[in-house]
């Protein structure tokens, strides 16, 4: 009895030790997870905004590590490495020990750290989005795709034949890549995932109109925002003026052909399952995106169980100023003329894309110089970054 007796502080003392390491032990993961965001987080931003990168990653790692600021003093530092393409963050945790913090001395402290680097530096602004399969991006004949501003990414294959060309400011394809390809493609790269799972793509209002609208040469058919039915289609030097708005097409088709135009200004168009879209002819298209609302910085939309192709057959689409976002569709581009030259930016992503003929699709990116706000995931905000620790 008197052994026990002589035993039993120390035994508290090792049981206590023991929950105490313990939650060391889930505290230095609390950190760790925190390091890791932080470092992610500005790694990723380094291609967007460089100043100031270094304090907002220690404020967002002290704000994920604050569940145990209540018990544990944590203090943040983070550098630029990598030859500047990286950000390290270093947390160190500070909890108090036994004894007035003699054991173990000035207590428990726990410094981690984390090390992200930047995958790329410029602005996601094509994206084909199949994973399986090959030639997800194709380029057939003579056409090109010029994107100098930015990056092009393909979930899969890239093949550039015949004599066609893929030029941008970075390529990556998480398949292989072939052909007329500048700069070369960094193959092998990891899978991008929808930047706009989230964004809604249908709407459950009844029709605002009885469709069937054949706008006649020389007219102009002003069509307000709304829910259009039917078949919309303008030939013969008409005008079509989509009015500023969300416009839903449900069952219906939009052809734009001859030398008839679509006109509209703070316009977005969604297309549900059972409708189309179609440019062809010597039609001109001049359309810009949503300045506001859930579809802000958005152009043309098809639904996600909308797998008819996105066509583009006219050689007079000159302006297509915002996001093309066709998650279950192919975009495909077929003529002989430059397309969407004059838009301030544009921003393609849709589960194939497929240029033939001697079509030249120009993605511009100056964001800055626009009213039309860029969506978040894609154009500035999309530069994504891996851990390197």
């Amino acid at each position: 009895m008197q052994i026990f007796a002589l035993a039993a502080p120390a035994i508290a003392m090792l049981s206590v030790g023991a929950v105490e390491l313990s939650v060391v032990a889930s505290h230095k993961a609390t950190l760790q997870a925190a390091a890791d965001a932080a470092a992610l987080n500005a790694a990723s931003q380094i291609g967007v905004a460089k100043e100031g990168v270094l304090e907002r990653a220690k404020a967002f790692a002290l704000e994920q590590a604050k569940d145990i600021t209540n018990v544990s003093t944590v203090t943040a530092e983070a550098e630029l490495v990598k030859d500047g393409m990286g950000v390290k963050v270093t947390l160190l945790g500070v909890r108090p020990s036994f004894f007035g913090d003699l054991l173990p001395p000035g207590g428990f402290r726990t410094r981690v750290q984390s090390v992200a680097v930047t995958m790329n530096t410029l602005p996601l602004c094509v994206l084909a989005q199949r994973t399986s399969g090959s030639k997800v991006l194709n380029l057939l004949d003579q056409s090109q795709i010029v994107a100098s501003g930015c990056l092009v990414h393909s979930n899969k294959d890239i093949a550039a034949e015949a004599s066609s060309t893929l030029l941008a400011g970075s390529v990556q394809a998480s398949g292989q890549a072939s052909g007329h390809i500048i700069p070369t493609a960094a193959v092998g790269a990891p899978q991008s995932s929808d930047p706009f799972a989230t964004v809604p793509t249908t709407t459950t209002a009844g029709c605002s109109d009885d469709g069937k609208i054949k706008a006649e040469s020389g007219e102009v058919e002003k069509v307000p925002a709304g829910v259009h039915c039917g078949t919309w289609e303008a030939g013969q030097g008409s005008i079509l003026e989509l009015q500023p708005g969300t416009h839903y097409f449900r069952g219906a088709e939009l052809n734009i052909k001859d030398n008839s135009k679509l006109y509209g200004r703070d316009v977005v168009l969604i297309f549900d399952k059972d409708s189309k879209l179609k440019f062809q002819d010597q039609a001109i298209v001049d359309l810009e995106g949503r300045k506001s609302g859930p579809h802000a910085g958005f152009l043309i939309i098809t639904a996600r169980d909308n797998t008819r192709d996105l066509e583009i057959w006219s050689d007079n689409v000159d302006n297509l100023l915002g996001v093309i976002y066709a998650p279950a569709a192919k975009l495909l581009v077929i003529g002989k003329e430059e397309i969407a030259e004059a838009s301030d930016w544009t921003v393609v992503v849709a589960k194939e894309i497929q240029l033939k003929e001697s079509a030249r699709l120009t993605i511009n990116s100056h964001y800055s110089g626009s009213l039309v706000p860029v969506p978040t995931g894609v154009g500035p905000s999309a530069a994504g970054a891996k851990l390197a620790r």
